[in-house]
């Protein structure tokens, strides 16, 4: 009878250990999927953003070229303006051929002005791009940071599980 017993506890215990090697395999089965699922939504959301950038540099690029277009179209209208004035100034007598030529000088002064403050204007627009891609980058950095941090935290608690179940 004591044999029997005997086989019946060996049994038993490895039976136990069986259902802890299962369990420890199974748990380190759905460790490696989080890790996983986690890693993959790491890149799926590094590659959202940066289509996003891409989508926003963009934005910026077409609204760059259209303000310089607009710029571009001014200044032809302004030079056309220009140049069909002085025209008029030649058909005029000498008094107001000057006073013709004073309001082209204004004219132009003015078409300078707004061209230095248009180029200002796509100057600053350039430099908040910049200053607004630098903040994108870096709070990627900060999610990534963040997700890496997490799953050095899930990693370190996962072998201290495994630690204590090996006890």
């Amino acid at each position: 009878m004591k044999f029997k017993e005997e086989v019946k506890h060996i049994e038993d215990e490895v039976k136990k250990d069986l259902e802890g090697l299962k369990y420890k395999h199974e748990s380190k089965k759905e460790y490696k999927k989080e890790e996983h699922d986690e890693r993959k939504f790491a890149k799926e959301l590094e590659h959202q953003m940066k289509e996003e950038d891409k989508e926003l540099k963009k934005e910026c690029k077409k609204e760059a070229k259209e303000i310089d277009k607009e710029i571009k179209e001014e200044e032809r209208d302004e030079r056309k303006f220009t140049k069909e004035l002085e025209h008029q100034m030649k058909e005029e007598d000498k008094d107001s051929k000057k006073e013709c030529k004073k309001e082209a000088k204004e004219i132009d002064k003015e078409i300078r002005k707004e061209e230095h403050d248009e180029h200002k204007l796509a100057k600053e627009l350039k430099h908040q791009m910049k200053k607004e891609d630098k903040e994108v980058k870096k709070e990627e950095r900060k999610i990534i940071k963040s997700e890496d941090k997490e799953i050095k935290e899930i990693n370190k608690e996962m072998k201290k599980e495994l630690k204590d179940m090996e006890k």
